[in-house]
């Protein structure tokens, strides 16, 4: 499992706040918890899971589902509504273990569980995965149903009152767009972070004539070579002629096809 300072590596964590805040308040709801006690509670939630799903017929009938008329299937129940549930009919307490030392409330349970789905989220989005959004859904989903009073205030704090508006998938999904136009302008080629090669092709544009006529390439070749040595169109470094031989093909090759 990733630490705080792990996920917030992860992109979506520093290019979206609406995110990142979601981070922060699961944050706040641990801040007395090690990262072994998460991992402990987190342990203990999978296995009162697998205890539900084992025993499901049995528990069914017992006194302590008396007011659920319609205990749910494992298949039809989100992590989070399950945790509800066995957090309500106290099933498998975590505090009747004797390795815990301090109590666990459950807004800390919950916050657990969110914290759990931030890791997937994390996962799934350095994999590549198509549907990586719906694991930060579930963690907000999950903080709503921890201590109600305190993830508002956490959130209102902020100035981030939208969250509660806002549908979090949607979210996750901006902030991946960010990243991926980020990562785009990452791999473009100096001249063209530097406006360069935009130049080239407005002063192409205006030479049309030039360009038709025989020796016409060379010539543009000369004059933006003279035009960026005397930096009246900016540039990282003097191109070769190669290069700038390059990029009147390309122009050509792209009015061409337009």
């Amino acid at each position: 499992m990733l630490t705080f300072e792990e996920i917030r590596e992860v992109p979506p964590f520093w290019y979206s706040q609406e995110i990142f805040y979601v981070l922060h308040s699961i944050e706040e709801f641990l801040k007395n918890r090690t990262h072994q006690e998460i991992e402990y509670a987190l342990n203990w939630f999978y296995l009162a899971k697998n205890d539900y799903e084992t025993n499901y017929h049995d528990y069914k009938n017992r006194y302590i589902f008396k007011e659920i008329h319609d205990l749910p299937p494992l298949d039809r129940l989100q992590e989070y509504e399950l945790l509800s549930i066995l957090l309500d009919n106290q099933w498998c307490s975590i505090n009747s273990d004797k390795n815990t030392n301090e109590k666990w409330q459950e807004h800390e349970l919950f916050a657990v569980l969110a914290y759990q789905y931030c890791n997937d989220f994390a996962h799934y989005f350095k994999e590549g995965h198509r549907y990586y959004d719906e694991y930060m859904f579930r963690a907000f989903a999950t903080l709503r149903l921890a201590d109600k009073s305190k993830f508002l205030n956490i959130i209102r704090e902020q100035g981030f009152d939208r969250l509660l508006q806002e549908d979090i998938s949607e979210i996750a999904k901006k902030a991946r767009s960010a990243y991926t136009r980020k990562a785009g302008l990452n791999k473009r080629s100096p001249y063209e972070k530097m406006g360069t090669i935009h130049a080239v092709n407005a002063l192409l544009d205006e030479k049309q004539d030039l360009l038709q006529q025989r020796g016409g390439k060379a010539a543009l070749c000369r004059m933006i070579l003279d035009l960026i040595t005397e930096n009246r169109i900016t540039a990282p470094n003097i191109p070769t002629e190669r290069t700038v031989e390059m990029w009147i093909a390309k122009y050509i090759e792209t009015k061409s096809t337009s």
